[in-house]
């Protein structure tokens, strides 16, 4: 198989997430825009409530489309470059259609902030209705469904409106309302991925934070209702918002993590809320004179969606490659001081409280981010630290606290909440007890990098491997750790592909391979799950020969019902499966992790076969630290049935590629 050089040219998932954001924004904007054409919006929801239904009844077909569409254009633009311009094109038509109706509402009431109160309220209980109800609940066909009959509901109730058409006019861009947008659209687009990195990365992090943003908006826009003030005190709040949410946000850097969930949501409203709130009395103030124009009204929309594209997008793909999100969240606050209209001392009273942001940003940094991972232990030293658009990797020591002599360990950091311990070597493990389980070593694939580690040591026993790491900073973190990899990047046999892993069985030949390694572990990174779907693992297995081999584990922070769900699916697939619990030495009270062997042959464990033992030593099966034993300790039987968890873990239905490159 023959790979075109751009199709190694790939970028980050993160960067699907801002993009889809950014794409609903502009289209919002857009139909502002042109509301002035629209007399019956009643015709525009009841197309929506069409549009919705239709992708709830044509879903597969649709995706046939998106993946023929992802072939054609991945290998110029990448996987997941493709992935965020098809999120575009498929969010900017219902986002457009929505930002229609809008303006004639703001025009029909004469009134700003009440109709913004109550669109931003709708707006927050339809994101917690969809991603905490329907969409686990029931999936994505369904939740469709039900936003295609709420957007018939509208039609019905909107079909007495109707307004005077008017002359399509932008009236005037606002240049100033522009960089305000790229400003706040940059803050927003900052705790997409800082909430990432304060907190375990569940599904639930992303839409949370936008939902605390739509309940700023909703807060904001109340409080101006209320008590109107003029736009450039609201430029002064909303910059000591960002103030407060930096500080707080940074200060927790040095709080213990947390894995209590209610416990997160709580927290994330402390950070976010104070930046959301003045957001949301940022279209009202600007629009208390002009409201009941609606080509202005459309033109103000416009300028700051602009803005808040432009924002998030440069923040996504640029500005989190080179800075940390709290120099970030200083350099938008910043921002913010340098274009508010300077008339009062107050303003240049806001310095004394900048300043402190940029102090104690400088002050708390990366050791404090890895000292909140292990609160327990004490940070020695970070060593290098790698970063790409909204990702990080880094390599840093830490020492048990309470101990006479304490043990430095070197760990390893990736996005995702995995540090793992580079000193004891238990990356190895994974591989070795694949392959020992392989009847021949020609050919394997390891999905997911992480140090080099697992896919080094099958490099020492295979003659080809092909690893796939979706990650911008794997490859020269790989190389910073060469020594640990056995300088894995410079073996003959080995090629290294940066994409997403879920398109391998789109992409290399089918029945290729002795052996598969999956090593992203979905115990940690959530987000991680897809690999483990059903549909997935049916993919890999194609990639197999008779007789092939496919091992992945979990940590066993995964739960009983998540460690259920990933033996019944392996079950449903292959014929054969073994169990490995993985212990450590004087603690055999609970596994630390887990492994699953699969294969449609007889499972029969032989180090001989392809001279393991004397290709591997002792220490690279990580003996020393941990117990391995095929057991059954993890299987409960009140979690047999997981058909309601296949829906729960999944986020989305993913696309793939459908035909390979040649």
């Amino acid at each position: 198989m023959k790979f075109n050089k751009y199709f190694l040219v790939v970028f980050l998932v993160p960067l699907v997430a801002f993009t889809v954001v950014a794409g609903f924004i502009l289209g919002m904007g857009l139909g502002g825009l042109v509301s002035a054409k629209v007399k019956n919006p009643s015709r525009i929801e009841a197309f929506l409530a069409v549009y919705h239904c239709a992708w709830a009844l044509y879903l597969p077909q649709i995706l046939n489309v998106n993946a023929n569409a992802l072939a054609l254009l991945s290998p110029f633009i990448g996987i997941n470059v493709s992935s965020s311009l098809i999120g575009f094109l498929y969010i900017i038509l219902p986002a457009f259609l929505l930002g229609v109706t809008f303006p004639i509402i703001v025009e029909r009431t004469g009134r700003a902030g009440t109709p913004y109160l109550t669109h931003a309220f709708g707006a927050l209980i339809g994101i917690l209705m969809v991603e905490f109800w329907l969409y686990p609940e029931w999936g994505m066909p369904t939740t469709l469904f039900v936003l295609g009959v709420f957007h018939l509901f509208n039609a019905f109730l909107l079909l007495d409106v109707s307004s005077d058409l008017k002359p399509l006019r932008i009236g005037r861009l606002h240049g100033f309302l522009i960089a305000v947008g790229a400003v706040t659209g940059s803050v927003q687009g900052v705790w997409l991925w800082f909430a990432e990195l304060l907190f375990k990365p569940y599904f639930f992090i992303q839409p949370t934070v936008v939902a605390y943003f739509l309940m700023g908006l909703t807060v904001g826009s109340l409080i101006w209702v209320r008590w109107p003030f003029s736009f450039r005190s609201n430029l002064v709040f909303c910059l000591v918002g960002v103030i407060i949410s930096g500080l707080v946000g940074t200060f927790w850097l040095a709080m213990p993590f947390t894995e209590s969930r209610p416990r997160v949501f709580l927290e994330l409203g402390l950070i976010l809320l104070p930046t959301a709130i003045p957001i949301g009395a940022l279209f009202p103030a600007f629009m208390q004179d002009i409201a009941k124009d609606r080509a202005q009204a459309g033109a103000v929309i416009l300028s700051m969606s602009i803005g808040n594209t432009v924002g998030l997008l440069f923040t996504g793909a640029i500005l989190l490659r080179f800075l940390l999100p709290t120099h970030a969240l200083l350099l938008m606050a910043m921002g913010l001081f340098v274009i508010i209209p300077k008339k009062s001392k107050l303003q240049y009273g806001m310095l004394a409280p900048l300043v402190l942001l940029g102090v104690v940003v400088f002050v708390f940094g990366e050791r404090d981010f890895f000292q909140r991972i292990h609160p327990k232990h004490d940070v020695v030293a970070v060593h290098q630290v790698f970063r790409g658009p909204a990702e990080m990797s880094a390599v840093y020591t830490y020492a048990k606290r309470k101990r006479n002599n304490p043990t430095a360990h070197r760990r390893l950091y990736q996005s995702g909440y995995s540090p793992i311990n580079l000193d004891r070597k238990i990356e190895s493990v994974i591989s070795v007890l694949g392959m020992s389980y392989s009847h021949s070593n020609d050919r394997a694939l390891v999905i997911g990098a992480g140090s080099g580690r697992s896919a080094g040591t099958v490099a020492r026993v295979f003659d080809k491997v092909d690893v796939v790491d979706i990650g911008s900073t794997v490859k020269p973190l790989m190389e910073y750790l060469a020594d640990d990899n056995w300088q894995i990047l410079t073996k003959k046999g080995v090629r290294f592909y940066r994409m997403d892993g879920i398109s391998a069985p789109y992409i290399f030949d089918q029945g290729a391979y002795d052996l598969i390694v999956l090593t992203v572990d979905p115990g940690y990174l959530q987000k991680a799950a897809k690999l483990y779907y059903v549909e997935n693992l049916r993919a890999l297995k194609g990639l197999l020969r008779p007789g092939g081999v496919l091992i992945f584990w979990a940590d066993g922070k995964v739960g009983n019902l998540g460690a259920q769900a990933l033996v019944n699916n392996g079950k449903a697939l292959f014929e054969h499966q073994k169990l490995y619990s993985v212990f450590r030495k004087k603690t055999k009270r609970t596994p630390s992790y887990f492994l699953l062997i699969h294969s449609d042959v007889p499972l029969k464990r032989d180090y001989d076969q392809l001279g393991l033992r004397e290709k591997l030593t002792g220490d690279q099966v990580a003996t020393r630290h941990m117990d391995i034993e095929e057991s059954d300790r993890l299987i409960f039987k009140r979690y047999h049935r997981t058909q309601r968890l296949h829906s729960l873990y999944r986020p989305s239905l993913n696309v793939l590629l459908r035909r390979k490159r040649e």
